[in-house]
């Protein structure tokens, strides 16, 4: 941290300060302290506000003339790099799933029954939200929409804590990141994360092999979806998810272009978070962790997900996505099936569009959902391969760019579009079935080995 020659004064509202932050209470609720450290906090700590501040400062009855005075040290205060760096928060993240990584429970106790409950999280969290008129009307919409107490649901919404990493992972960029297929592909598709789902696939070959049985979903798909997500569960997540969809569901950055649609997900999938937290014992209270976003374990599951998809899959009698590797290989397999995977349906066809007659822009228009026949699609000058010639089903032109490079092109069928319901994303749908691909031939080649 950066030292000072001479003592220096900070003066900030209590409730926007970093809980964990020590310092006197003063009677008219703000923290004061001298010394470079809560200076440190407030030089660099205050390009935070910008994008969560601002956005809580009038439903947390901030007055005019401390946002104006918030506003003016935002403007000279450095860039937050360094801050975050030293605090441990994760760095921005191009990753655009709504579900990112996991389900993580530590028993804490439970709050008024004497045991405290001290978050295992090291996100910087500010203070909690309290019983504004916005968190009671939240908590009352909830209550309803999932049949919980009322009390209860404030309650929880109430004493959760403002993230301001997850209000700025959901900001959009300041400046177009041009795409990069190559470069994209390469953080996923290298030795690392083949060599641990070639050993995720040898300990958990049966269950695999069981799944694909049950749900028509081949292993390589399965591997896939965790490789590119968790790492095959070895990076689940480290955000408090009551915290993370109460921040995106009270506090979402209105910057965003789709913000209103975007906070309704978020303050659905609260609703869903919280229906599952009653019904566990009250006997513990759990702190469960996960993405800035909310999804968790292994799988990735949003709570909405989780509730509708996730399956008891070792027959334990009770769903565990952190811990049960054929929980998460199941409800991944039943994910899929559910949206409509078709067992032995291929992905994807090689395409040449190098044809002058071609219709591009009528074959991009549908974006990645399938929507012309083989004929339709060679009618519009796109030259499937002899496997797409004589598929039966509809396709859809996909487009991968390669930053100044020429893009890439196939053609996707209604598995590959299946694929990106778990991110809308043709990218992240190549990833999960390149690194699937890989894994099964390096697997393959390990069996052939020991074989001989």
């Amino acid at each position: 941290m950066t030292q000072t020659s001479k003592p220096l004064k900070f003066v900030a509202p209590l409730r926007y300060l970093p809980t964990d932050l020590s310092g006197k209470l003063q009677r008219d609720d703000k923290l004061t302290c001298t010394g470079s450290a809560l200076f440190d906090f407030a030089a660099r700590g205050l390009s935070i506000l910008r994008v969560a501040g601002m956005v809580i400062g009038i439903s947390m009855g901030m007055s005019d003339q401390a946002q104006a005075q918030a506003q003016a040290q935002i403007q000279s205060s450095p860039d937050n790099h360094e801050l975050r760096a030293s605090l441990g928060v994760s760095p921005h993240s191009k990753k655009q799933h709504p579900s990112s990584y996991a389900l993580n429970q530590h028993h804490v106790g439970t709050p008024g029954r004497g045991v405290k409950n001290i978050s295992k999280s090291k996100i910087l969290r500010l203070a909690a939200f309290g019983e504004t008129q916005e968190v009671q009307a939240l908590g009352a919409r909830i209550a309803q929409d999932q049949d919980l107490p009322k009390e209860w649901v404030i309650k929880q919404i109430a004493n959760a804590h403002l993230i301001p990493d997850a209000v700025q992972q959901m900001m959009p960029a300041p400046t177009p990141v041009q795409k990069n297929w190559h470069a994209y592909r390469a953080r996923f598709i290298e030795p690392k994360r083949i060599g641990l789902g070639v050993q995720f696939w040898q300990k958990n070959a049966l269950t695999l092999e069981q799944a694909e049985r049950d749900f028509g979903v081949a292993p390589e798909i399965v591997i896939g979806i965790l490789g590119v997500e968790t790492l095959y569960g070895q990076h689940m997540g480290a955000y408090p998810v009551l915290d993370s969809l109460a921040t995106l569901s009270l506090a979402f950055p209105q910057e965003h272009p789709r913000a209103m649609e975007r906070q309704t997900f978020f303050q659905n999938e609260l609703g869903f978070f919280l229906k599952e937290q009653f019904s566990r014992s009250p006997s513990a209270t759990l702190e469960v962790l996960g993405s800035y976003a909310g999804a968790m374990g292994a799988a990735q599951f949003m709570p909405s997900s989780l509730a509708k998809f996730a399956v008891d899959y070792d027959h334990d009698g009770r769903i565990d996505l952190l811990h049960s590797s054929k929980d998460a290989i199941g409800s991944i397999a039943n994910y899929f099936k559910m949206f409509g995977w078709k067992a032995g349906v291929p992905t994807r066809f090689s395409v040449d569009i190098s044809s002058p007659v071609i219709d591009l822009e009528a074959l991009l228009l549908p974006d990645i959902l399938p929507t012309f026949s083989a004929q339709a699609f060679e009618a519009k000058g796109a030259m499937l391969s002899a496997e797409g010639k004589n598929y039966s089903g509809q396709l859809a032109l996909i487009e991968l760019q390669n930053g100044n490079d020429p893009r890439e092109y196939l053609a996707g069928t209604e598995n590959f579009y299946v694929v990106t319901r778990y991110n809308w994303s043709s990218y992240y749908a190549m990833a999960v079935l390149d690194l699937g691909q890989a894994v099964k031939v390096a697997y393959q080649q390990k069996i052939a080995d020991a074989a001989h």
